[in-house]
């Protein structure tokens, strides 16, 4: 995950000039996984340094959600999905005081493309949360499904209808496929699209208006194929997805993770 979010960061922090402060959730699952080790300080200090070159106001927080998990996801009935149980841990955010007011919520695979200031700008009065339509879930489950990768929430609103509880609450009790997406799209009270969300959350080629491009799942129709190509498989993105927009953020990425220490 390191080249994922030291990847992600880069792209946010090159075309971002305002302050910028990312939280990253994590936690210790090795007892389930010996592969879900947690992110460390060191990692996200190494990062910090590196990305202040681009904005001299860009700070790397890590929130360690294993008190919370274990608290109120532990054991839950979506620990052994297809998808990670890390991402649970965006429904734990409600517990930590730092996260007020509007914030935006990113996947690790994701690049931004545009200012992420025409994101975080959308009016969210009354609301709990804005996403845009899951490309492939308003075909395949339902019209009005929306993908999570990148969410602009109200910490404030979500607090009062206590929409991440009721999210917690479907994940211990009902097994998912798309586990807090649907816990999300299913406990939601106050909710809205992005307006003109495809650019805020773009799952297939870079747009010249783009603002954050999710390398998500996606699938080719002819000849029929799934792909899950992420962008730190360089190599695969240029050529499979010709997607050639990032390739500067690549080139510096290449440079700042040489001189990285594992």
């Amino acid at each position: 995950m390191f080249d994922g979010i030291l990847l992600s960061a880069l792209s946010l922090v090159r075309r971002t000039k305002e302050d910028i402060h990312i939280h990253f959730l994590t936690m210790d699952f090795t007892h389930k996984n010996p592969k879900f080790k947690p992110f460390e300080e060191r990692q996200a200090k190494f990062i910090e340094n590196e990305l202040r070159k681009y904005n001299p106001n860009f700070k790397f927080s890590i929130i360690n959600c294993e008190k919370e998990y274990n608290e109120l996801l532990k054991d839950n009935k979506n620990e052994k999905p297809v998808y990670s149980p890390y991402c649970t841990l965006r429904l734990l955010a409600d517990q930590y005081p730092e996260l007020k007011g509007k914030i935006i919520y990113l996947d690790i695979d994701t690049m931004i493309y545009g200012d992420i200031k025409e994101l975080f700008d959308i009016d969210m009065t009354n609301l709990e949360l804005r996403a845009s339509h899951d490309y492939m879930g308003r075909i395949w489950i339902k019209r009005d499904y929306f993908n999570s990768g990148i969410l602009l929430l109200n910490m404030d609103t979500i607090r009062e209808t206590k929409l991440l509880e009721k999210s917690r609450y479907l994940v211990k009790t009902k097994k998912m496929y798309f586990t807090d997406q649907t816990a999300l799209y299913k406990s939601k009270v106050a909710f809205e699209f992005f307006p003109d969300e495809y650019r805020f959350n773009e799952q297939r080629s870079v747009k010249e208006n783009t603002v954050v491009k999710h390398f998500c799942k996606g699938i080719r129709w002819f000849p029929f194929k799934v792909y899950n190509v992420k962008q730190w498989e360089i190599e695969k993105v240029q050529k499979y997805l010709k997607i050639h927009e990032f390739d500067e953020d690549f080139e510096i990425y290449k440079d700042i993770k040489s001189r990285y220490q594992h």
